[in-house]
């Protein structure tokens, strides 16, 4: 070991004893610990600073000795670290990483176990971790942070953004990067947090941090040069991370044993074209196939999971070819689990994934008689559908014992008439299957939609046909289809009951100057609205399968949105006269008005909660509220924000809705005091919503999230007050939100 690196252990080795040596100094670090645990605006008292000041030196230390460790070879860092371990005070626990092919220090854990003569309340072990992750409130501590690279982008300008008002929030970790942040999000379960972000001059890096065990946030990987990086996707399981570029690598990253994450498999591709689509690749829907596509050489590659937990590339026996068209009907690719279909020139093959033999295996070629101009499998994988460049569609099906054969062949009109009497040969341009792939949609450009599907006998054929129609749709289970025609405001429902329905009998309503129809959560009711038509209508059926108006809700001007509530005995709407109403089911099992919240200004969202049980609001006039039941069950206005000199970009409730929060910048443009705004309301000890928190940042925010799981909220804001391309710093700030009672709704 050189003297630099002596140095560095005796002054780290020092500074630890000295900050252990008594009770007093223990109870001390205890307190510099709760510190750290407060907001950014906690004042420090005097006696921890005098703590800060005697860890600061330890912190020095351990920077210095990642710097000594960052210029030698890997088995001198190993043999370094060993020493270190070997030489630490036992109350000292060194917290190591491998990050960039070097070794170095991101934490230390010092454990203040009792003395003999301690008291009882002294018994039991006491911990404080000091880490890259840990968040801090004051200019001094910006030098807690230990990663060399994180110590080096903070300066106590940039911590000291986030003023958090009430104490509420507990800072978790804090991310910066010197020009700014492009985007920040969660993994699907919460484990996982992505940010990615810019330093400056081409230098963009995606930076992973992840929960451990103990909830602490830990950075465990980044990848460098990300700026070609357009999609970033971690699987269900969150153990392995997809990345897109357009330099043409497909990246698949695993974690390893120590919870890193580690380049698993590059596929080298083309690098994009401006002429060409990007490259495309993505997770099948079960989890265990990656598929990706070269658009400019037609290939597909296939890698599916192990038993061990690797991805292993799937051989092809014969060389795969794939012309995917961008026309209308192409959809995006759709990673498949055993199927894929491919389709060049006339021809449409289906291969077979392979998983005994590793291959991927042709499993049946279709002569179509035409070149085919897009070709797609159903979400099951059971049909397919394949579209000719003219007034023909071809579907396909797999048996029980995975044989694919031609089911059927519907035609369209050849040609359609233009409005200045010119013939033109039509094309379809739209299918779709239903949830049991046993009906689907076909459409041309004529606005015709042939519904089509198995009758008793198993063999499919035309079920009806609508002239005239603008759009058309199954429901979510696919028991039934809603259609729009070209005139506004009329509608036609089909029920799709039995294999011989021929789904002639569909009912025709009208709602005038209505642009869009929507089922309720049972498909039970519709909904339509428009924003040329001041009310929207509630249809129902009379116990005798008619299709009948329910109700109406009138505002003064057009309807731009509406929706049921996940209970469906509400209907909330949105109007173009700043208004928004709920409607409820009484008693009685009538419509009636419960609410009307009026805004001053346009309205910019107004929406259900996920559960059904609360609705927000959001306006230009910058307020926003919260609605919900009270005792008797009726909805009422639960809470509403002030107007101030912020605008509200954005709001929504976590997942448990117990908290809401709303995010927004200054108003005034020309304000030098470019600042942001977050507000963050909870549930008090007595059922009702109140502000927990309100965190006012020094530069604009760009979006505040929850977390999955409802137990943090990150912040990222951009210091682009010049513009945005002349930002200064990305900082993102990720904070544990406590605990907090649920409201408990009077009807549920």
């Amino acid at each position: 070991m050189g003297p630099i690196a002596r140095q560095c252990l005796d002054t780290c080795f020092a500074a630890s004893s000295k900050a252990l040596k008594s009770q007093q100094a223990r109870n001390q670090v205890i307190s510099f610990g709760r510190v750290l645990s407060r907001a950014a605006t906690s004042k420090i008292e005097a006696g921890e600073r005098q703590i800060f000041n005697n860890l600061k030196p330890l912190c020095e230390s351990v920077a210095a000795y990642n710097k000594y460790a960052s210029k030698v070879s890997g088995p001198e860092q190993i043999k370094s670290l060993e020493r270190l371990k070997r030489n630490a005070p036992p109350e000292l626990s060194i917290i190591t990483a491998i990050g960039q092919r070097k070794l170095e220090i991101i934490g230390l854990k010092i454990s203040m176990m009792p003395s003999s003569d301690a008291g009882v309340g002294d018994a039991s072990q006491q911990h404080v971790q000091l880490n890259s992750t840990a968040a801090v409130n004051d200019a001094q501590l910006q030098d807690i942070a230990l990663n060399n690279r994180q110590a080096d982008n903070i300066d106590s300008a940039k911590v000291d953004i986030f003023q958090c008002q009430e104490n509420y929030l507990e800072p978790q970790l804090v991310a910066c990067f010197d020009h700014h942040i492009i985007n920040v999000s969660f993994s699907q379960m919460g484990k996982n947090l992505l940010i990615h972000g810019c330093n400056g001059a081409g230098d963009f890096i995606l930076k992973i941090w992840r929960q451990d065990a103990d909830g602490n946030w830990l950075q465990q990987g980044e990848i460098g040069n990300s700026d070609s990086v357009y999609r970033c996707e971690l699987n269900r399981s969150e153990n392995t991370l997809l990345s897109c570029s357009y330099d043409g690598n497909v990246k698949v990253c695993t974690l390893n044993s120590d919870g890193r994450w580690e380049e698993a498999v590059v596929l080298a591709l083309t690098p994009y074209d401006e002429e060409y689509p990007r490259i495309e690749a993505d997770f099948s829907l079960g989890q265990n196939k990656i598929m990706s596509y070269d658009p400019q050489n037609g290939k597909i590659n296939v890698l599916r999971q192990d038993g061990n937990g690797r991805w292993i590339p799937l051989t092809q026996t014969k060389e795969i070819l794939y012309s995917k068209q961008t026309g209308p009907q192409q959809p995006a690719l759709q990673a498949t689990n055993d199927y894929l279909l491919t389709y060049l020139g006339s021809k449409v093959t289906i291969w077979v994934c392979n998983d005994e033999t590793n291959c991927l295996e042709e499993k049946k070629v279709f002569e179509c008689g035409g070149n085919i101009a897009s070709a797609q499998l159903s979400d099951d994988e059971q049909h397919a559908v394949i579209f000719t460049w003219g007034n023909q569609t071809i579907f396909l099906g797999c048996d029980d014992d995975g044989n694919w054969s031609q089911i059927g062949r519907i035609c369209h009109p050849a040609t359609i008439i233009t409005d200045d009497n010119q013939h033109i040969n039509n094309l379809v341009c739209k299918a779709l299957f239903n949830a049991t792939g046993h009906y689907a949609l076909t459409k041309d450009i004529d606005n015709t939609v042939i519904v089509s599907g198995y009758n008793a006998n198993g063999v499919w054929e035309g079920k009806a046909e609508i002239r005239c129609c603008s759009d058309a749709k199954f429901s979510p289970s696919g028991g039934k289809i809603l259609a729009r025609f070209e005139s506004g405001g009329s509608f036609k429902l089909l029920d799709c009951k039995t294999p011989d329905d021929r789904l002639d009998k569909g009912q025709t309503f009208v709602h005038h100057a209505s642009y869009e129809a929507l089922f309720s959560p049972s498909e039970n009711l519709l909904l339509s609205y428009g924003y040329k038509s001041n009310f929207a209508c509630i249809w129902g059926d009379d116990e005798e399968g008619n299709l009948v108006e329910n109700a109406r809700v009138y505002h003064l001007a057009g309807i731009d949105y509406a929706a049921f509530n996940a209970q469906e005995d509400s209907v909330l709407t949105r109007g173009s006269d700043w208004t928004v109403k709920i409607h409820g089911l009484n008693s009685q099992g009538k419509w009636q008005e419960e609410l009307e919240f009026k805004h001053l200004l346009d309205i910019r969202e107004a929406r259900f909660s996920s559960s059904g049980r609360f609705a927000y609001t959001f306006s230009r006039d910058t307020t926003a509220s919260i609605l919900g039941r009270d005792d008797n069950g009726k909805w009422t206005t639960l809470a509403v924000t002030k107007p101030g000199a912020y605008a509200i970009h954005g709001a929504h409730f976590n997942e448990l809705e117990n908290h809401f929060v709303t995010y927004g910048n200054k108003k005034n443009r020309k304000d030098t005091d470019q600042s942001g705004l977050v507000q963050l309301w909870g549930i008090g000890d007595d059922g009702t919503w109140v502000e927990k928190d309100k965190i006012k940042t020094a530069y604009p925010v760009q979006k505040a999230k929850f977390s999955p799981d409802s137990e943090h909220l990150v912040i990222h804001c951009n210091d682009d007050r010049e513009g945005p391309l002349l930002s200064k710093a990305g900082i993102a700030l990720l904070w544990k939100i406590p605990a907090s009672p649920v409201h408990e709704m009077a009807n549920t």
